[in-house]
């Protein structure tokens, strides 16, 4: 746990050390006849939606999770995009309770649709293990 917390304050760290020194970098710097089409926004906020599933192996079988837009750095080209987000999300461990968690990781999107794969951290017991998932989402 103080490794995953130690890796997302680094990660917001990054970002926004990154989007200051990209708040300055305007279209009037390129020269006309370039053209650029792969634009970075870094620490955008949107409103997406998703469902992942993955297995934990501490507890010995499959989890669903809800996770929603967080933070991140996203790359546009066209109407493809790829970010790499922090996902607040719903743990729904079938058999358990509904428990909060947070996730990390990339997302691939086309207009509107998603495919993320956000990796979650569990401890049981004292053991710990990562939940790689993978699952499709909505972008508002």
């Amino acid at each position: 746990m103080r490794v995953l917390r130690h890796f997302l304050f680094i990660t917001f760290l990054v970002c926004a050390i990154w989007k200051k020194g990209f708040a300055q970098v305007g279209h009037s710097q390129i020269a006309p006849n370039q053209d650029s089409t792969v634009t970075l926004t870094p620490l955008i906020l949107t409103g997406q939606v998703g469902v992942s599933y993955g297995y934990n192996p501490l507890a010995g079988q499959g989890a669903l999770f809800a996770h929603f837009g967080g933070p991140g750095l996203t790359w546009k080209y066209g109407d493809w995009s790829l970010s790499l987000n922090v996902s607040p999300s719903l743990r729904l461990q079938f058999g358990d309770v509904v428990r909060p968690t947070m996730g990390f990781g990339p997302t691939l999107g086309y207009n509107r649709w998603l495919l993320a794969a956000p990796i979650y951290f569990d401890a049981i017991n004292g053991k710990t293990a990562y939940i790689p998932t993978i699952g499709v989402g909505y972008r508002f």
